[in-house]
């Protein structure tokens, strides 16, 4: 069994130096809880601005690709729209009946009948 240091039995000189090596192990001990919280932190802040790069990339691009499909689609439909009513037009001008041009557009009669002679 050990036997517990009393420094009551020791010198003047030997206690000084016995507490100085306690001081010593204290300090020690909070410099490195110290860089361990530094280091805790700066790899939060660290690890949290990578993932929120990453995430505003993946965000970026997951909504550049969704305008460009959703502006096709709607580029699409104008231009289907504005060919129904070109085909209307000239069927129109060619003196062809309404009736005819709705089977063949599908436009109603008031779409036919606003666009111009």
């Amino acid at each position: 069994m050990r036997e517990k240091l009393t420094t009551d039995r020791l010198n003047k000189e030997d206690k000084a130096t016995y507490l100085r090596h306690l001081d010593n192990l204290s300090n020690q001990k909070s410099v490195i809880f110290t860089a361990k919280d530094e280091g805790l932190v700066e790899g939060m802040a660290k690890g949290m601005a990578k993932g929120m790069a990453k995430g505003l990339a993946k965000g970026k691009a997951e909504g550049k690709a969704e305008g460009k499909a959703e502006g096709k689609a709607e580029g699409k439909a104008e231009g289907f729209s504005e060919g129904l009513l070109l085909v209307a037009s000239n069927m129109k001008k060619n003196g062809e009946p309404v009736e005819k041009i709705i089977e063949f557009t599908g436009l109603s009669k008031e779409q036919i009948a606003d666009i111009p002679d």
